[in-house]
């Protein structure tokens, strides 16, 4: 079993950081190394100096503990379910601070839970769509479809602080599914593109003038009760030219750039 350089401890196989010290281990011949070292000690309490080793094994130490430029070396060996249950603590008690905050304030100021109640939902909200981030990172569509929902009912929630439930039927619910829409296919086409370049940020470009679409028609419905475009227009006639000029740049020179044939150089 080996033993820890600095303090003497005993270690379990294939441990690289030592749980008292912190130190770090840069080869298995410097584990058998000093486990003879101090097999060799009568005293229980062992302590080998540092300054007695050799010196290659000396430089090894030090050149690995460049090497290793983790702040934390616990989590940095962690596997990746509990790196990620890490940060969810991390995540959970930070905001429950700022929660408790909010509502510690609140309740100095007026002597009642009044204003910190809507900045609270609105954490709770964040850490619910942080939360399946977290935990489904590499499944984009729930991601997608949770937080789509998650919003939905936060701004009908807004909508109904006040006893009943207008704009976020009318308004907000058409603008949050089709920006989700659009957020779920310009995934969808990153992920599937082969060559991924300009032809990305020109359907991201697009995608935004369809946003900016939606919410002027929106809007107008609603309000003037006539389907109309008026300040969308003026976004669409600057952003789709750059869009298409994007997309003849890749498709012209994303498998090999034209030479002198080409400009006549």
């Amino acid at each position: 079993m080996p033993y820890c350089y600095k303090c003497g401890v005993k270690l379990e196989d294939g441990v690289k950081v030592c749980p008292l010290c912190g130190a770090i281990f840069p080869d298995d011949t410097l584990e058998n190394y000093f486990s003879e070292k101090i097999k060799n000690k009568n005293d229980q309490n062992i302590c080998v100096d540092t300054n007695n080793i050799k010196n290659h094994d000396k430089n090894n130490i030090e050149e690995n503990i460049k090497n290793n430029s983790a702040t934390y070396p616990y989590y940095s060996n962690l596997p990746g379910y509990k790196k990620h249950l890490v940060i969810f603590e991390i995540l959970s008690v930070s905001l429950l601070i700022v929660v408790a905050s909010l509502l510690v304030i609140n309740l100095i100021l007026d002597s009642t839970i009044s204003w910190s109640k809507l900045p609270s939902i609105t954490i709770f909200l964040c850490w619910l769509i942080s939360t399946v981030v977290i935990f489904f990172l590499k499944k984009p569509a729930l991601i997608g479809l949770f937080t789509t929902i998650a919003v939905s009912l936060y701004l009908v929630g807004l909508d109904s602080l006040d006893l009943q439930i207008d704009w976020s039927i009318r308004i907000a619910l058409p603008i949050v599914i089709i920006s989700s829409l659009v957020g779920f296919f310009l995934t969808t086409v990153t992920i599937k593109s082969k060559l991924k370049g300009l032809n990305i940020a020109a359907y991201f470009l697009l995608g935004a003038c369809l946003i900016c679409i939606t919410i002027d028609i929106t809007l107008s419905y609603n309000f003037i009760k006539i389907i109309q475009l008026s300040w969308s227009r003026y976004v669409c006639f600057a952003v789709i030219p750059v869009s298409i000029f994007f997309l003849y740049i890749h498709n012209r020179f994303s498998k090999k750039f034209p030479g002198t044939r080409v400009f006549r150089m």
